[in-house]
């Protein structure tokens, strides 16, 4: 046997024996898509405990990344009022997927499946730390009125310790929040709409 054979050879049993140890990980399938209508939905949100005021458009870019994240296909109106108060309102009007089954699954317009939203600080993109204590009241007014089932909800907000005018308490605490909700998610078939990535 040669010098490069016998190399060829000890290399390839590296490789085997490596493969052995460390195998492939194996991909989780996705969700199998359900047929599914678009479900609309009209809310006027009371937001009443606010640290301080947000701009109206502020809300809107957070309110919407929030309904996107949560599967709607198609957001109608993200109306906020009230902006200069701590106590705004927020007028949404979107669609949210909705199974069908039996015969309705023939008039279905596209597929949905369930999946896991985590709703904190970056996800979606528009909310950030100091949202602490709007995304608490969002889980406890915009998400009861809708199908979804809360996972995890854990808040260490501002108002939970002594107030002061940045995100970390006087105690040494941090802003903090992680919501996860189970939601039922478009599949998104080249026929159905798309969402609007604003």
């Amino acid at each position: 046997m040669t010098i490069q054979s016998a190399a060829g050879a000890l290399l390839g049993a590296m490789l085997s024996a490596s493969v052995a140890a460390n195998p492939m990980p194996t991909a989780t399938p996705a969700p199998q898509g359900q047929p599914a209508v678009w479900q609309p939905y009209d809310i006027l949100v009371h937001l009443t405990r606010l640290p301080r005021p947000y701009s109206c458009d502020e809300l809107w870019y957070k309110f919407r990344g929030v309904l996107v994240s949560l599967g709607a296909g198609r957001i109608d109106e993200v109306l906020p009022s009230e902006c200069t108060s701590t106590s705004p309102d927020v007028h949404v009007q979107f669609l949210l997927p909705r199974l069908v089954h039996g015969a309705a699954a023939g008039d279905s317009a596209i597929e949905a499946a369930p999946g896991i939203v985590a709703l904190e600080p970056g996800h979606p993109s528009h909310l950030v730390a100091s949202d602490c204590q709007l995304v608490r009241e969002i889980s406890q007014s915009l998400l009861t009125d809708l199908p979804l089932k809360v996972q995890e909800a854990q808040f260490s907000c501002r108002s939970d310790h002594t107030a002061t005018s940045s995100p970390v308490s006087t105690n040494g605490a941090r802003e903090h929040y992680t919501l996860r909700v189970q939601a039922l998610l478009p599949q998104w078939p080249e026929r159905s709409p798309t969402p609007d990535p604003r």
